[in-house]
This record gives structure tokens, sequence and C-alpha cells, in this order.
């Protein structure tokens, strides 16, 4: 992957990015590690008080806030980050998580990756043969812009978690080789109207329905169409703190759909691709997506369809493509909010775009046989589609997977 990467990254210069007359010196030798005192690592449900997924439980923003601060305090993998507010003034955050080694090296890797975002301040190939095997690979997760969508409310506590405190050896190797922004919200304010509106109705009849109002204050559910208008906070701050400094090469955008038809919908894209994507950056987006439902089906997950329902098209949603990144976009299908359903296998529909959800084909090799649906099921595809995404980067950073 990391020769394709360099492929890329050497052919595609990013606009954004000026040339530069000079590259970064390369890191000093590694010097004795500086240890913080031994923290506990907070559990998740030590602050929100109960485990991401568990029925009916959902939180407002600022309790995610002080479970995301108290892990950054403890941990000397995560630091935390805020970007700036909210349309409605709350703090808008992201995480960066990778080894202490790589965290103590932020401004020196952000360096690399601007020259190789911007090939043409390399004077020599050398220098970019030295870039390429001095930096890391940069990956953006993003969650939650859909408010309703409350797994991306959790999967980024239970992500988080689990790479603070994971000694196994894909872990270290994701550590070691990927600096990993996460953005746990695009929309905090619509976590705070949604987790107020479910908590309110648990029990009623309105339970598990949307808020009777907008959960983006202006924009509603079109806050995902704004990214290349830019006229919302949350999509500036994004942009300008993120994307445009960081120029992540893979960007895991965390989403769900609805309930009637696959589990999980990863890349490749159906047609039509824009066409002014770079074909490199569509050959990266088919191979990673596919290998993502190789690996959770080899976990046993069911109902993964690959090459359906959506398409590349607008650059509305897909800021990534038009500046030298993959974008791997997972929707997992929605239970209630934090209500389960349950859903017979013959009312799973079956006209949907590019497979049917009752019937094996290449594109959806393992049909889930219908049942019980949760927030519980919903995390865990999250979760693992991200973690499996962050082990594929390793292996496009050191060329194999740790055994």
């Amino acid at each position: 992957m990391l020769v394709a990467l360099a492929g890329t990254l050497l052919a595609a210069p990013a606009l954004a990015q000026r040339p530069r007359t000079r590259r970064p010196a390369p890191p000093p030798p590694p010097a004795a590690a500086t240890r913080r005192p031994a923290a506990v690592i907070p559990t998740p449900r030590s602050v929100l008080g109960f485990e991401p997924g568990d029925d009916r439980k959902l939180v407002e923003w600022p309790v995610l806030v002080r479970y995301f601060e108290a892990l950054a305090k403890a941990s000397d993998r995560v630091d935390y980050r805020e970007l700036g507010k909210t349309t409605l003034g709350v703090p808008f955050i992201a995480l960066v998580i990778s080894s202490p080694q790589n965290l103590r090296r932020l401004d020196y890797y952000r360096q690399v990756n601007a020259g190789l975002a911007d090939p043409r301040s390399f004077r020599t190939s050398r220098a970019a043969r030295e870039a390429l095997q001095n930096g890391k690979t940069i990956v953006l997760i993003t969650s939650s812009v859909h408010s309703t969508e409350v797994g991306g409310h959790l999967s980024p506590v239970a992500l988080a978690y689990r790479l603070a405190t994971d000694t196994g050896a894909t872990t270290r190797a994701i550590l070691d080789n990927v600096i990993l922004w996460l953005v746990p919200s695009l929309n905090p304010d619509g976590v705070t109207i949604v987790a107020k509106w479910y908590n309110r109705t648990i029990g009623t009849t309105a339970e598990g329905t949307s808020p009777p109002e907008l959960y983006h204050h202006y924009t509603g559910h079109d806050n995902n169409r704004d990214w290349y208008a830019f006229t919302q906070v949350e999509t500036q701050l994004t942009v300008d703190s993120l994307y445009n400094v960081w120029h992540p090469q893979i960007v895991h955008d965390i989403h769900q759909m609805g309930s009637y038809g696959a589990r999980l919908f990863l890349p490749p894209y159906l047609d039509p691709v824009e066409p002014n994507v770079d074909p490199l950056l569509i050959d990266g987006v088919n191979a990673l997506g596919t290998a993502m439902a190789w690996e959770l089906d080899g976990q046993g997950k069911t109902g993964i369809s690959i090459n359906s329902t959506y398409d590349a098209w607008t650059p509305a949603r897909a800021y990534q493509h038009y500046h030298g990144g993959v974008r791997i976009l997972s929707e997992t299908a929605s239970a209630d909010l934090a209500t389960p359903i349950d859903v017979p296998f013959d009312r799973l529909q079956a006209r949907e775009r590019g497979y049917n959800p009752r019937e094996r084909s290449w594109n959806f090799t393992n049909p889930w046989r219908g049942g019980r649906w949760s927030l519980r099921d919903i995390v865990s595809y999250q979760t693992e589609g991200a973690y499996a995404r962050r082990a594929r980067s390793a292996v496009g950073a050191n060329g194999r997977m740790p055994t």
C-alpha cells in the first residue's frame, strides 16, 4: 500500500500546501523514554456510567468530553485538543493517538507529511524517499456528523479506550506506524440535542424517534453537504485545523443507514465516480474498503455489502477525494436510536441498490439472517471496522503485520 501511496503523493500535489525551501531535519536517535507516573486509565463505565452500546443508554456531549479529557490525562498514547467552539458554543475537540515517541515528535511528522502532500518542496528524489521512509501514515476518523446515528457518539469512546490500553502486537504496530486524529463528533451540539430527547422519551411512545428540532442549528442533516462551501463553523474547524494541516492519507467517516438492508456498507462505491477524483485514490478506496470487509467477515460478522448503495459523485461529502487522500465511508444499520429492534429476515428489503440483502452475491457474500439488532451491534461493527482500518494502515507503513 505504501508504494501506491508514495506514487499518489508524488504524482498529485495538494493545492493547499505552499512549496517549501527546506525539509525538516530527520528525527534524533531515540532517547531514553521518560515515563509518566503510572496512572489508572479510566474505563468508559467509570465516566459514562455504562458500557458503550448498552441498551437505552446515551449521554450528552459534556459527559463525552469529560471522558476524553480523563483518558488523555491518564494515557501517554492520547493527546486531547480543543480546536474551537461549535455553533452553540461547546468544545469542538479532537484526539491524537499514537505511540508516546510519535506524540513527542508530532511537529516533525507534520512537516514531513506536508512535504509529501506537496512534493514540489523536495529538491531531489532522495529527499522524497527519505520523507517516505521517515514519515508515518496519517489517518483521520470522523464520527457523528448526523446526530441521530448514535453509534457514532459511542464508538469513538470504545476505540480510544482500546488504543489507550491494549498491549497486543497489532495495537503496538498501529501506534508505532500510524498517527491517528480522532474527531469524536463533527456535530457536538446535535449529540446533546438527541441524547436529551431520547432520555426524556424513554418509556413513552416517542422512544427511539428523532427529536422535533434540527440536530444542527442551521443545516440539520445537510451539515454533511458542506465540504465544498464551508459555511458552518464545524466544517471550517475540521478543514483548517486537520485536513489542511495534517493532509491525512486516509479518512474514515463513520455513519449509519437504514435498518432493513445490509448490516454494514463499505466501499468500493457504486458508479458514477466524480471524474475529477484521481484514479489512484479510487484504487485505494477499493482496496482498503474490500480489505476491511474481508477482515470483518473473518471475525464472523455477517451482512456486509460492498460496491452498493452509495456512490462517489458529489464533492459536497468528500473533501479528501480532492486533497490527496482516500475516503472510506462506513454505514452501519441503525436501531431506534439506542433502543433495540427486531428485524425478521423476510422483512429485509429486497430492492436495495446493487444487491439483495436476502441473497448471497459477490458483493454481499454472507447475508445476515435477521433477528435482534441493537446499539451494541452497531458499536461493535463500527469499532471493529475502525480498528481494522488502522491495522491495514499499519501494514501499509511497515509492510507486514505482527504475528
